[in-house]
């Protein structure tokens, strides 16, 4: 169903496209017609708030923005519609009162290591002495991270020497962004990874070392 919309959205040049289609789709007998059969079934029978968010929270080209989608609500959503048919039914009689949140990337990260820790210190405290200085619009640099701590070399980067605007897909062209950098799978670190890889799938070479 995602896909689906995705490619409806691929296609849109302008903010005004993308608004016409968003309120394109919220017609049903309209989204009947844009969606597969299965699809339509399946955006049919989620709640309001969920439709509204799959249809508005869209990435710069157009993708739906996964992260701005409140899946916890929605689990929420059909675990109360459930008790209450128990409760109809005379199979549950206690209360549902749920209480969500959304750890976002909280949810896929290990503890900090003694590394993580002292980069984050490093940087709040940085950031603290440019603010101190009234230095604004600069973000913190930190480098020469894999020599020992005392020889971390501490600097800033105004903000704007980091922002660039390139052609994007999508109908938000205009947009300013902090390019991201692509891991080059020709280079020397990843082909080790690769290589270790081929190990991983067959042993346990896990370890979580927690905060040091």
């Amino acid at each position: 169903m995602i896909v689906e919309m995705n490619q409806l959205f691929r296609g849109v040049k302008t903010p005004e496209e993308a608004s016409l289609l968003q309120k394109k789709l919220q017609i049903d007998a309209e989204i009947k017609l844009l969606l597969t059969p299965w699809s339509y079934s399946l955006f049919n029978s989620l709640p309001d708030f969920f439709k509204q968010q799959i249809l508005t929270a869209r990435e710069i080209e157009g993708s739906v923005k996964l992260s701005h989608i409140e899946t916890e609500k929605l689990i929420a959503y059909f675990v109360q519609i459930e008790l209450e048919k128990r409760k109809k039914a005379g199979t549950y009689k206690g209360s549902f009162a749920p209480v969500t949140h959304f750890f976002g990337y909280q949810g896929r990260s290990g503890h900090p290591s003694a590394f993580d820790c002292s980069l984050g210190s490093t940087c709040g405290f940085a950031a603290g002495v440019l603010i101190e200085r009234n230095l604004t619009g600069l973000t913190v640099a930190v480098r020469q991270v894999t020599q020992p701590v005392k020889k971390w070399r501490i600097g800033a980067v105004p903000i704007l020497a980091m922002i660039h605007s390139h052609p994007k897909e999508g109908f938000q062209r205009s947009a300013l962004v902090v390019r991201s950098e692509d891991v080059r799978l020709d280079a020397r670190p990843f082909q080790a990874l690769r290589h270790k890889m081929k190990t991983w799938k067959h042993e346990d070479r896990y370890r979580n070392p927690g905060p040091i």
